[in-house]
């Protein structure tokens, strides 16, 4: 088993616990947690820990104070100690290693490709022709174009713990409670009685340990 555990700071906080509604929102946000992984971030304020699991199942977690939410991680990461610690991103269908310029050209492109409108072919036309000026390679582009890709159709598995005093709402929408997928219409909640520890959540999701029971 591989498990990476670092806190981050202010910089990511508003980032990384933003509601998600889309699948390309999801890219993003795994590509928000790559970069912290890869560049790292000054932490003064710690708001929140990030966990990758990388076993029978592979995971990605973040917590907060009151959010939690949990994806499917689609990389293999490696770590080197030393004076500091470092992480190898690599992505074993693709075979393409991942780094900071790669994942700035595939946030590029996420925010400026419309996936819904154009072909593939123009897709691409377009993000040749948008990262020209930067120096990327027609490799680079191809590589970022088929990570997003496999990204987009990939099964996240996304979950969300919340305590929400702000919406509670008896049992429509209870205190603590859990939200599963993302889309508006696939979305449902699920309510617990108590507060959800980290460990609790991690368990939850853990394929080895012994199943939770709804009812």
């Amino acid at each position: 088993m591989k498990k990476v555990q670092l806190s981050y700071g202010d910089y990511y906080d508003e980032r990384l616990m933003k509601p998600i509604r889309k699948q390309e929102e999801c890219v993003l946000l795994i590509l928000e947690l790559l970069n912290i992984l890869l560049i790292g971030e000054v932490v003064g304020n710690e708001k929140g820990l990030i966990m990758i699991i990388v076993d029978k199942m592979s995971r990605l977690f973040c917590f907060s104070d009151n959010k939690y939410f949990s994806m499917v991680f689609p990389f293999d990461i490696d770590t080197t100690e030393g004076k500091n610690i470092t992480y190898r991103i690599y992505d074993p269908i693709l075979d393409i290693e991942i780094d900071n310029r790669l994942i700035a050209l595939m946030k590029r492109m996420l925010n400026q490709i419309d996936f819904v409108k154009n072909t593939i072919d123009e897709i691409i036309e377009k993000a040749y022709f948008d990262v020209s000026s930067e120096e990327y390679t027609e490799g680079e582009v191809e590589k970022c174009f088929n990570i997003i890709l496999r990204l987009l159709s990939m099964e996240t598995g996304y979950i969300r713990y919340d305590y929400d005093p702000d919406h509670e709402n008896g049992t429509l929408h209870p205190l603590y409670h859990f939200d599963v997928n993302y889309s508006s219409k696939g979305t449902y909640k699920m309510g617990i009685n108590k507060k959800m520890e980290k460990e609790d959540f991690v368990d939850l999701l853990d394929i080895k340990t012994k199943c939770h029971y709804i009812l």
